[in-house]
């Protein structure tokens, strides 16, 4: 093999250069690139960290609520006692409320699981004070219902209120696990 001339010699180094520049230009940018992905990833870890702590804060709040479950289980559902029992139950709170109760209708079951959900819709007329009670004492804890729509307004005669409210309970149709 000949040796290279000066000319070639520095064509040659120059080449390196270039090769060696576009390879560490190339490197700098996928190192960059990868540094840009780890603190990404780090901000991410560092997030859920955070959110992981709250949750561990707030361990006390939910076993206090897994507690209150346990000793307060849903009513379990019967097909042909639970709707015609609750629908009873409601009109007599109304009745004992002082309330005036012009439709009473059974809506279709709602499952979701082992949840069943029994509605009523109810139009009422009375006080804007006996409503307001009624309300109240329907969403106690432990009943397990609550209010899906609610709409009130100034009856036609001006002395009283109108209501319709849709009312649902929550059944189990089984014994419910409650995870440890």
């Amino acid at each position: 093999m000949r040796t290279l001339t000066p000319k070639e010699r520095m064509l040659a180094t120059v080449l390196a250069t270039v090769v060696f520049l576009a390879a560490n230009l190339i490197g700098v940018r996928w190192i960059a690139q990868q540094i840009r992905a780890s603190k990404m990833t780090v901000a991410r870890l560092k997030a859920e960290n955070a959110q992981v702590r709250l949750l561990l804060e707030e361990k006390p709040y939910w076993m206090a609520r897994k507690q209150w479950l346990v000793e307060h289980p849903l009513e379990v559902f019967n097909e042909q006692r639970s709707g015609p029992e609750f629908t009873e139950t409601v009109r007599s709170s109304v009745e004992r409320h002082g309330l005036t109760l012009t439709r009473n209708t059974l809506l279709p079951l709602e499952r979701s699981g082992q949840l069943v959900t029994t509605l009523i819709e109810l139009d009422m007329k009375g006080s804007l004070e006996a409503m307001t009670r009624w309300i109240y004492s329907v969403q106690k804890p432990g009943d397990d219902q609550f209010l899906r729509k609610f709409t009130l307004k100034k009856a036609e005669d001006g002395n009283t209120m109108e209501l319709n409210v849709v009312l649902g309970k929550v059944f189990t149709t089984s014994e419910m696990a409650v995870s440890p």
